[in-house]
């Protein structure tokens, strides 16, 4: 679920701008400033290999894009090694054959 989420995630959130605010008791409301896509990320602790723009030479997004893949690689490989394993306790630990 996690390599899903963060996933999807990072495909929503980055290279928007977010203007969030909250309603308060009593009919108030509290403007918070604009927040970029990618601080509401870190905030939540994904994209963890973002590198400023200033360090890298690549934009936010690329290296948000970079972790993208990586969860996309995760969502694929859990359910192939799983099929391995169950299929390989098939073979040497089910003694019934026909």
């Amino acid at each position: 679920m996690s390599y899903a989420y963060e996933g999807l995630m990072i495909n929503e959130m980055v290279g928007l701008v977010y203007n969030l605010g909250y309603n308060l008791a009593g009919g108030a409301h509290l403007r918070l400033p604009p927040q970029d896509g990618v601080v509401l990320l870190l905030q939540q602790g994904l994209c963890a290999n973002y590198i400023p723009e200033t360090t890298s030479g690549l934009p936010a997004s690329e290296t948000c894009a970079t972790d993208a893949r990586s969860d996309v690689v995760g969502v694929w490989l859990t359910p192939l090694v799983a099929v391995a394993v169950s299929a390989i306790l098939l073979i040497f630990f089910v003694k019934y054959r026909r």
